[in-house]
């Protein structure tokens, strides 16, 4: 497929009526975005050939095409599954999920205890370096705690310093698309999931990573 014709149809499908016309204007910035940034990871992930010189793009044979899982996340068209995967893109925020999610019931915690318990779970152990916790904190207070309050996957108050999971729909609902409702989600998500924020974008072993992504869908992307 030509690199505009996707545009073309990336651009519609961005639209409630997909099938009103786009103007060529919305279809140029389509292009850039999928020149510049979404047709490079989807490349690097190994799930698409891409002719620069042509200007053309087709789909390898990824073993992930043939997932069912993969195809269930294709096909969903859950509004939350953009800001979950997005939540996903960083380790660290999948391990701060993960330990959101196992708190339950309750009603927060601290920040101070979430950088402890990510900084145990990163490290595999009991004990607690305090220069790392801090360095820790300073990447929660200024990046993943604001993105994923903003995007309604967590509550933070930034006053008090707590924060609590909200049961985010998309979120869960990927959880179900998977069919890994654990606390612990996939090890190797970063540069797969680049491709996948935009245009949506596989399933044997899984690794400790939280939640079970499944190994063979790729490596992770550092969102």
């Amino acid at each position: 497929m030509s690199e505009r014709e996707l545009a073309h149809r990336v651009a519609r499908s961005d639209r409630k009526n997909s099938k009103a016309n786009v103007s060529p204007e919305k279809v140029e910035a389509t292009r850039i975005d999928l020149r510049h940034i979404q047709l490079p990871l989807l490349e690097d992930s190994g799930l698409i050939e891409w002719d620069r010189e042509r200007e053309t793009t087709t789909t390898t044979n990824h073993r992930a095409f043939e997932d069912p899982q993969f195809q269930r996340l294709l096909e969903t068209k859950h509004d939350g599954i953009d800001e979950a995967l997005a939540g996903l893109a960083h380790k660290r925020r999948r391990i701060l999920l993960a330990i959101l999610r196992a708190e339950g019931d309750r009603a927060s915690i601290s920040k101070t205890a979430l950088a402890q318990k990510i900084y145990q779970r990163e490290n595999d152990e009991t004990g607690l370096s305090q220069a790392a916790i801090d360095s820790i904190l300073v990447s929660l207070s200024h990046n993943h705690l604001p993105w994923l309050h903003d995007t309604d996957i967590i509550k933070y108050n930034a006053e008090t310093g707590h924060v609590a999971y909200t049961k985010h729909q998309g979120l869960e609902e990927l959880i179900s698309l998977l069919q890994r409702p654990t606390n612990w989600f996939a090890e190797k998500l970063d540069t797969f999931i680049g491709g996948l924020l935009t245009t949506y974008t596989q399933t044997s072993k899984h690794t400790r990573d939280p939640f079970g992504w499944p190994v063979s869908w790729g490596d992770p992307y550092y969102g």
